[in-house]
Order: structure tokens, then sequence, then C-alpha cells
């Protein structure tokens, strides 16, 4: 019997999965920290998530966000699916399956021109994030660079050092910053962990949540949906910004530097950690 079943079975609980000829349920991926499957809950349809990490540094810097008070913000807010289920000592999640009205051709390629009513949601749904007020000592984005530091300590990097890079323009970025600025950010808005409805716009995948500048979240749905100037303006005035204040385009320069190296970083950590896991396991 496959783990999502032996846990589910164990837990006693109601379930139905497509399977293959083996009886193992279908897989819609294997992400950087966890494995998905589809299927059924108390008759209703839904996803599995399991955690799949083992390095119990990568463990301290994820799922913080698996706390009642922030689950509970999050769902009434509608910033992420309901979820029906959390099992933090088999690391299992059950949440609401939300059909994503993208394309695959445009998740694959992010067309340059988004429709003004999923801007107003991204914008507003994004500043809602930002209105979640997370537990005391809550993990902060500047705790996560010093874990990956660890992490990727002796690591070789083909060209520039780009963990020391986010970590130097990290610390002259913030240095500046208004201490409001630090809010509970998503830190992973890719096109991916954004699902989008007729109505409504959903955020999935808060693994990596933390205090960090409100500034992140926002310069990496310009970087992924590869917003043109008026769209940014727009998801700026959504968000509640003002766009005649110059010092707010400064600091989006300043952090799609930062974003730019974290795409580095993360592909580091996911190679030292998990894909040789993988081949060693294999």
């Amino acid at each position: 019997m496959s783990d999502i079943k032996n846990i589910l079975t164990k837990l006693k609980l109601s379930f139905a999965f497509e399977e293959d000829e083996n009886g193992v349920p279908y897989s819609l991926g294997f992400g950087f920290t966890s494995k998905i499957y589809q299927g059924e809950f108390k008759n209703k349809k839904v996803i599995f998530k399991l955690s799949t990490l083992q390095n119990s540094k990568l463990k301290t810097i994820t799922n913080n966000y698996l706390h009642k008070n922030i689950i509970k913000q999050l769902t009434t807010n509608d910033l992420c699916p309901n979820v029906f289920f959390i099992d933090k000592k088999n690391k299992l999640l059950i949440y609401e399956y939300i059909e994503d009205t993208k394309t695959l051709s445009e998740i694959t390629f992010p067309v340059e021109t988004i429709e003004d009513k999923y801007l107003r949601q991204l914008g507003e749904g994004i500043k809602k994030i930002h209105s979640v007020k997370p537990p005391k000592k809550f993990i902060t984005f500047e705790n996560q660079l010093n874990i990956y530091q660890e992490l990727l300590s002796g690591f070789k990097w083909p060209e520039e050092n780009h963990l020391e890079q986010a970590i130097n323009l990290f610390k002259n970025i913030t240095k500046d910053e208004d201490s409001g600025d630090f809010v509970f950010s998503h830190n992973d808005l890719n096109v991916l962990n954004i699902l989008q409805t007729q109505n409504k716009t959903y955020f999935i995948d808060w693994e990596f949540a933390s205090i960090n500048s409100k500034y992140f979240d926002l310069v990496s749905v310009i970087h992924h949906y590869k917003l043109h100037d008026q769209d940014i303006n727009n998801l700026l005035i959504y968000y509640g910004l003002d766009i005649n204040d110059m010092k707010i385009y400064k600091k989006i320069k300043e952090w799609k530097k930062i974003n730019y190296h974290l795409i580095f970083v993360w592909a580091a950590i996911r190679y030292k950690y998990l894909l040789i896991d993988e081949e060693g396991n294999s």
C-alpha cells in the first residue's frame, strides 16, 4: 500500500483515489516539498498533500503556516481553498479542489497582458495576505536566508555565489525599509500557486510563508506573469500603493534583484538535498 493510503487508513479517514493497475494512487506531481494527489474525501473533490521533506533544517523553515490561527484567517478571507484536515504528525494536508481556469499554455508561457479583473483579484488578494496576523516569533525571511546559508555551506556555485548576493542585497535594502513594510508573506507566488476562477483568485502552497517585505510577493507576481509597465501600475494600485511615489519603483527594482538570485538558491537546494536524495533512493 502506498504511503498516502497507509496514512489515511491509519487515521481511519474515508477516501478515494484514481489508481493504476497496481492500486497506487496517481500523483499529480512531486514538488519542491511535497507529493500531491487528487481524490475524494467525505464525498468532496479534494487535494491530498503529503510533505516529503527529510532534512531537519528545511523542515524548520517550511510549513510554519500550518498554525490554526493562520489557516483560519486564510480560509475566512478566501485566500486559499477550504482546508478539511491537517495532521502535523503525518505531514498531511487535505484541502478543497479548485478548478483553475488558466490554460496549460498560459501557465507555461504567461501572457504579457492579463485581464483587469484578474489583476484586481491579485492586487487585492496579496493585500489580504499581508493583513494576516501571524503568531508571535513567527519565522522571518532573514531566518530563512540564514538557514539557506547553513544548508549550502561548501556548495560549489558554477559562477557567482547567488546566496551571498541575495543576503548582501537583503541587508542593504532592509536597513532603510520601514518596519511596517514587513508583513506575513507567501514568498512563492508563481503561476502554479495561483488558482484563478471566474470570480475569485486562490493561493496555494504556502510552505515558505514568513515575515518578509511586502514588495517580495508583488515582485514575484510581476516576474512570473511577465507584467508590462501599465499592468504593474494597475497591480500596485489594486494593492493600495501610491504609484506617484517613486520610492516604490526603487524598492521593486531592488527586490527584483533578490528574487533573481533566490531562483538559483532554491535550485541549488533542490539539487543538493532533493535530487541527489531521489537519485540515491532510486
